[in-house]
């Protein structure tokens, strides 16, 4: 290799310049200068992809640099990913701006990165031949420093505590670095458990330039140690603590609390091992009492866990003008405490708490639960399962044909999905004969569900039961050609698994829905109700509280069918005979179907829903005679006055159940319904599910008044 450097240089008729000094190409335009980047995984040996992003760098009316960036493509190779970079740069350089038009207006559009912040670990003081320091992390941020104490001590112990997170942000994961720093916080007993590092109460810290050291904080020997810095080289006051952090006593080896002169603290131990004992302490930084009140009695809970880590918290209950003197309540608190009555104690401070306007609840949370229990997730419903041919976004980025699984939360318009992948292909029309072979093979599986009103949409499982079968035969077929043996480059990965999906996953669904709405009138909003951006993982957790709809596409609300009682109207409804086929089209006989169309009611229930009308299949007959006479018998029984106060579509739900027919009312959408009324209309059925009920040579009108249905 050569010290020689290759410079590329272009300019443009427009005035725009492509300039690449061996660090890879910028083009240059008026306002804004464009460059393709390489965007690694956060975390090495990590599944997530390898992205390639288009960079616009401007500046804002101060002159700072800002950046927007749009991902073009996403890779799990490397190298493919390098590649996808490079044919980019080239177009580039080759077309200039036209030949990237899209993706630049695209760009411009995305919302402007923030700078992250910087973190460093630190002692202060620096000086290496003093005996004590106190462990910092700090954070750098635009204009803004905070410090966080990490530790204080020996600076033999500190540099040991350094180290472990030197190595920790090394991984280069800052969420991570920021976890370890905090739990080394939490176990030096600088920082209470559950609170953020940089942060008090939820909310964040004010610029501090300098830590200030607290006498009482540390052991006295360290405070008399010459070493130990001064207050006053930190040109800052000592400022109150919250109250998450104060905690006026030490504990034994038997978790027994004692004072800060020594002396025992009277305490009850309950069950739990949790410690309870009340204190006078100075007022803590957040404390509800007034500013100019000095100190205040706190009832205290501690308990140690497993790690040696002491939890605790602690409620006001009054103020204390002269610390020197025992408050009343005191003697008699811990006088409760020693007979070993907890309750008695903390009715006597909550009303204590009270006569002072200060809260103190009747329940108590558990000790260290901070936050509330997080709530089961509601309102997701399984929204469809489509089998779709992926293209290729990249060189060497094969066709892949997979299954993808997506829910909907009708809640908050949020989206999730899953990928099933089924195989991969050099070839389109490879992977395209492969989708095709695996439908078949859905059909074969279950005919009936594959024939039913949704299709190939509702059951995500039996795709999986395909993926099953294939991987063990796959299996199979390895061991056969290894003598019965795992090959030595076998790793094991035969089983099939939901995966996150990846955008050209997402856009292959996104195409697959376009052409079905494309063909199936008005359902545009289908397609444009699906989020460009590809949905994160429908996980296990969400898969099991989804419901599922009878429908595909339909939305949550959309098959929530809910008793409806209009006063002023009523939807209309009729009893229709209609054709009954079997999926291969052989007609079987004759259906009663009772019909309740929702045109007239589309303003009061629900104008944008593309519900029109619910149906119900009432009887079946081998002959359309037959099934006439039953209508005529029907309509008349439901004309009775005696009748007249039991609704048509509850009558033939009555009657329906007597016959033991499926009496659930099924959704028929607008074309459906048109289709009925012009006499087109059809009922789809198995053959072995065909079984008509009424007796031909009967009496209808006869066996119509004798049903014994219960109304």
């Amino acid at each position: 290799m050569t010290g020689e450097q290759t410079i590329t240089r272009k300019e443009f008729p427009n005035g725009d310049v492509a300039l690449d000094e061996g660090e890879g190409l910028v083009y240059r335009t008026t306002d804004a200068a464009y460059s393709v980047e390489l965007d690694l995984p956060k975390r090495l040996l990590s599944d997530e992809p390898y992205g390639v992003d288009l960079v616009r760098t401007t500046h804002d009316a101060q002159g700072d640099e800002r950046q927007q960036r749009l991902t073009l493509a996403e890779y799990r190779s490397q190298m493919a990913a390098e590649e996808h970079v490079r044919e980019v740069e080239q177009t580039l350089l080759d077309q200039g701006r036209e030949g990237l038009d899209v993706e630049m207006n695209l760009v411009t559009a995305m919302p402007y990165e923030t700078d992250e912040p910087l973190y460093l670990i630190g002692l202060y003081p620096p000086a290496p031949d003093v005996a004590f320091a106190t462990l910092n992390v700090l954070r750098f941020d635009g204009d803004r420093l905070d410090i966080a104490p990490v530790a204080r001590g020996p600076v033999a112990e500190m540099a040991g505590i350094e180290q472990r997170l030197f190595e920790v942000q090394a991984e280069g994961d800052t969420d991570v670095f920021l976890k370890a720093a905090t739990a080394e916080a939490v176990r030096s007993h600088t920082l209470a458990p559950h609170t953020p590092l940089f942060g008090m109460e939820g909310v964040e810290l004010t610029v501090n330039p300098l830590p200030a050291f607290e006498t009482g904080n540390t052991p006295p020997e360290w405070e008399d140690h010459p070493d130990w810095p001064d207050r006053s080289v930190w040109d800052q006051p000592p400022t109150p603590r919250p109250a998450v952090l104060v905690l006026p006593v030490t504990f034994g080896d038997d978790m027994t609390p004692f004072d800060v002169q020594g002396r025992y603290v009277p305490h009850h131990r309950d069950a739990a091992d949790t410690v309870h004992f009340f204190s006078v302490i100075d007022r803590p930084s957040d404390s509800p009492l007034p500013e100019d009140v000095s100190h205040e009695l706190r009832y205290f809970r501690a308990h140690k866990t497993e790690e040696d880590i002491i939890l605790h918290d602690s409620l006001p209950v009054m103020p204390v003008a002269d610390p020197d003197r025992s408050p009343w309540p005191l003697p008699a608190l811990h006088l409760h405490l020693e007979n070993g009555d907890l309750s008695a104690a903390q009715i006597l401070a909550r009303n204590t708490a009270g006569d002072h306007g200060l809260p103190f609840p009747e329940k108590l949370p558990a000790l260290g639960a901070n936050e509330p229990e997080p709530k089961p997730e509601t309102g997701w419903y399984h929204f469809d399962a489509a089998l779709v041919s992926a293209t290729p976004q990249g060189v060497d980025d094969g066709y892949s044909v997979g299954v993808v699984d997506v829910y909907a939360n009708h809640e908050d318009n949020r989206w999730a999905a899953r990928w099933l992948p089924m195989g991969e292909f050099d070839t389109l029309d490879g992977a395209l004969s492969y989708q095709q072979q695996t439908l078949l093979s859905r059909v074969a599986e279950d005919r009936e569900s594959a024939f039913s009103p949704a299709g190939f949409n509702d059951n995500p499982a039996l795709f999986e039961r395909i993926a099953l079968a294939e991987s063990d035969a796959a299996l199979t077929d390895l061991l056969e050609q290894n003598d019965g043996h795992y090959p030595p480059d076998y790793d094991g990965d035969h089983e099939p698994a939901w995966e996150p999906l990846t955008s050209k996953e997402w856009q292959a669904y996104r195409d697959h829905v376009r052409v079905v709405t494309e063909n199936i009138y008005d359902t545009e909003r289908i397609h444009e109700s699906l989020p460009t951006a590809t949905p994160p993982l429908a996980d296990d957790t969400l898969v099991a509280i989804s419901i599922k709809p009878d429908t595909p596409y339909l939305q949550a609300q959309d098959f929530v069918f809910e008793d409806f009682e209009p006063k002023d109207i009523a939807p209309t409804w009729r009893l229709d005979i209609v054709p009954a086929r079997d999926p291969e089209g052989e007609p079987l006989g004759y259906s009663a179907v009772c019909v309740v169309d929702f045109a007239d009611l589309a303003e009061a229930v629900s104008p944008d829903a593309p519900q029109r009308a619910q149906w119900l299949e009432v009887a079946q007959f081998q002959t359309e005679d037959r099934a006439n006479q039953f209508r005529d018998d029907f309509m008349s029984l439901a004309g009775m006055e005696e009748l007249s106060h039991i609704p048509g579509p509850a009558f033939a739900k009555a009657v329906a159940d007597d016959l033991k027919m499926d009496s659930r009312w099924k959704t028929m959408d607008e074309q459906s319904l048109e289709q009925l009324k012009a006499g087109e209309w059809r009922v789809m059925h198995p053959a072995e599910a065909w079984q008509p009920r009424l007796n031909e040579a009967s009496n209808p009108a006869l066996e119509a008044v004798n049903l014994d249905v219960d109304l």
